[in-house]
């Protein structure tokens, strides 16, 4: 009975992952990439040629969307997603 609750428990944990990771636009992908780099967000605004506030509101929707609150948890939950 145990091992039918954590397989159940890990579907959903699949499923809720493979929505967090298809939940990501073109350009938050695009964010996280760069997220990824030893930029600042200013440098990465820079590089996507948008403003700094653009950036920050993408970085945002990405924990958000991850479930997460720091740009090292965001790299870390998108490694193992496989995304970005």
């Amino acid at each position: 009975m145990a091992a039918a609750a954590e397989r159940k428990l890990s579907i959903r944990s699949q499923r809720q992952s493979d929505a967090r990771a298809e939940s990501l636009t073109e350009r938050e992908r695009d964010v996280m990439r760069l997220l990824r780099s030893d930029l600042s967000l200013r440098e990465i605004a820079g590089h996507l040629y948008v403003s700094h506030n653009t950036v920050k509101g993408y970085t945002k929707s990405i924990y958000r969307k991850l479930g997460v609150t720091s740009r090292s948890a965001a790299i870390e939950m998108a490694r193992d997603l496989d995304i970005a």
